[in-house]
């Protein structure tokens, strides 16, 4: 299908469309926008996601459309605002996770030495810090591993790849983690 078609087709409403138009429309708008997505997230499986979010916003708005100039663009910043107001709402909940964390392992019953309560308060935020400043992939799979605790097959299999890669990525935000609370410390 040529791009024009399905710009043309997009402004249409869904409910009127075959379902094979419908499907066409998606396998273009898929490979339209799959790399632009993906390389801000650098997850397949979240950009899929993202993709289908993205594409339930275009329909719904494309019929109101006034013209046809300039839909690749507005395409595109649809598909890049879904993304980046995910990106925005999962740093607020990291947030939110890190707060709750930080006051959990601070009011931890055993602890009388307030000086230690205060170490072990100021490493965690350390610790959060760098897990903040990893890459989005490396931050989900270290919370998958250490706060949901998944094995390394149960992450493989939520994120569509073998235990053995699960594992070589783990090791790899593993390194990295310890790089980013080194180079802190220094």
């Amino acid at each position: 299908m040529t791009k024009k078609k399905w710009f043309y087709l997009l402004r249409r409403p869904m409910k009127e469309l075959e379902s094979d138009q419908q499907e066409e429309i998606y396998k273009s708008y898929y490979k339209f926008i799959y790399e632009d997505l993906y390389s801000l997230l650098g997850d397949h499986a979240l950009t899929e996601d993202l993709i289908h979010e993205s594409f339930l916003k275009i329909t719904i708005k494309g019929p109101q459309l006034q013209s046809e100039q300039n839909i690749p663009a507005w395409i595109r910043k649809v598909a890049y605002t879904t993304t980046i107001d995910f990106l925005r709402k999962k740093t607020k909940e990291n947030q939110t996770l890190t707060s709750l964390a930080t006051l959990y392992e601070f009011d931890t019953p055993g602890t009388n030495d307030v000086e230690t309560e205060l170490e072990v308060k100021w490493r965690n935020q350390q610790l959060y810090q760098a897990i903040r400043e990893l890459k989005l992939n490396h931050q989900v799979m270290l919370k998958m591993f250490y706060v949901e605790g998944k094995t390394c097959k149960e992450i493989g299999k939520s994120i569509a790849l073998t235990e053995a890669t699960t594992s070589k990525r783990l090791s790899r935000a593993r390194k990295y983690l310890r790089e980013l609370i080194i180079k802190q410390s220094l």
